[in-house]
């Protein structure tokens, strides 16, 4: 396993706190997340590459793997770290200003198991685009701060159920692999983080879905039908609440995603 404060010392770089860097320095844990993603011959794109510690990690295991990193300051030595694996394809890029046929054609076609261990700061948006990119993603294994992984679970009415809650249990079956601590990683974090693993369910979803829910959550204090007013007729929304059994007053958070799918598909495109 790469060490990551020798590695840092060597080469004098000062980890960037802006970008969230906290790279993982717990070899048992690293073991235990690799087996846990499952990617034994298959493709993997890890998002946020940092030292190149689980990116080696990966590597030893994966059939192909792309790599992205938005810290060129670390391009010496990551491409060190990786220079023995000829398996690994590394980009230095801002993962959110990826175009997904640029991703597409790096990974080669075929199913995607995506590994990350994200900064908080970045939770949401690369999380939402890993959900609506088209990618034919098979499984997300996420090393996330404990609240942003709460997210991935919570349920209708919670204060954290939105858009990205609805969207990841619309498509994925998702679990805790597991805890870790500030220990894990260097430098220390000053919270915890959680392992989760998202699995496809092979649904196909309906195209309407991204675009009700996002205006479903545009403003919580509104109800479902004077949100949706912003890209449905009001009489549509409203047959469509009626045909579910809801009442008018309902509000985008009362509904699971499962009934979020069910409103999609009624009100189409």
């Amino acid at each position: 396993m790469i060490d990551a404060k020798a590695t840092l010392a060597a080469s004098g770089h000062n980890p960037n706190k802006a970008l969230g860097q906290n790279f993982l320095a717990d070899a048992s844990a690293l073991e235990a997340i690799v087996d846990g993603a499952c990617i034994d011959g298959k493709t993997v794109l890890e998002i946020g590459a940092g030292l190149g510690t689980l990116t080696a990690a990966l590597a030893e295991r994966a059939e192909r793997v792309v790599a992205v990193e938005i810290d060129r300051s670390l391009e010496t030595v990551l491409r060190g770290n990786m220079a023995r694996y000829d398996n690994v394809r590394l980009i230095f890029a801002d993962f959110l200003k990826l175009g997904t046929g640029e991703l597409r054609e790096a990974l080669g076609g075929g199913e995607v198991h995506v590994a990350a261990n994200l900064p908080y700061y970045i939770t949401s948006p690369v999380s939402m685009k890993l959900l609506r990119c088209g990618l034919p993603i098979e499984s997300m294994t996420l090393m996330l701060q404990k609240e942003a992984a709460m997210r991935f679970f919570a349920k209708p009415s919670d204060k954290i159920y939105g858009p990205l809650t609805v969207l990841s249990q619309a498509a994925y079956d998702a679990k805790k692999l597991m805890e870790l601590s500030p220990e894990s990683y260097y430098p220390r974090p000053t919270v915890d983080s959680t392992v989760i693993r998202l699995e496809s369910r092979h649904t196909v979803l309906p195209r309407a879905l991204d675009e009700i829910c996002s205006a479903a959550f545009a403003n919580r204090r509104k109800t479902l039908v004077n949100n949706l007013a912003s890209c449905r007729e009001k009489d549509k929304v409203i047959g469509a609440l009626d045909l579910m059994g809801f009442k008018h007053s309902v509000r985008g958070e009362e509904l699971s995603a499962e009934e979020f799918i069910c409103l999609a598909e009624l009100l189409g495109d």
